[in-house]
């Protein structure tokens, strides 16, 4: 089963300032804003992934990314 990943209890919603690590070439570097915990969509495990959605700086919508692909800029 998979573990549930989550911010850590010190991420403040539409203040913690995050950049992605991960391996995406379109965000690599990328900087955003936390926005909150991710839920896994209805039909799946209960016990399935969880993440944080982030709302990258120049784009619309809110990503959902792995928090251990993220480290705070700014809090």
């Amino acid at each position: 089963m998979s573990t549930l990943r989550h911010a850590p209890a010190d991420w403040i919603p539409g203040q913690t300032r995050v950049r992605y690590l991960g391996h995406g070439p379109a965000l690599s570097g990328a900087v955003g804003t936390f926005v909150g915990d991710s839920y896994p969509m209805s039909g799946t495990r209960p016990r399935g992934w969880l993440g944080v959605f982030v709302q990258f700086d120049g784009l619309s919508a809110h990503l959902d990314v792995d928090v251990a692909d993220l480290e705070v800029v700014t809090a």
